[in-house]
């Protein structure tokens, strides 16, 4: 099962550091986790490199979990 972590904002900051620390520990404990964030955010420059297991998946976010745009 694939893990979907969601961020819709384009610059960092306290939610941007939990997505990404929770991502990186989930994928340290063997889960398979991608990150959904905005194109040339932030979040997707911190996480793009992909060093811990982690997927960054740039969407056009209109909010966390929004339907249409999943």
């Amino acid at each position: 099962m694939k893990l979907l972590i969601s961020n819709s904002m384009m610059t960092w900051g306290g939610g941007e550091n939990w997505s990404l620390t929770t991502a990186t520990g989930l994928a340290r404990m063997g889960h398979e986790v991608d990150l959904l964030c905005q194109p040339g955010s932030e979040l997707q420059k911190r996480g793009g490199s992909g060093a811990e297991g982690i997927g960054v998946v740039p969407l056009r976010l209109r909010g966390d979990l929004n339907p249409v745009s999943l």
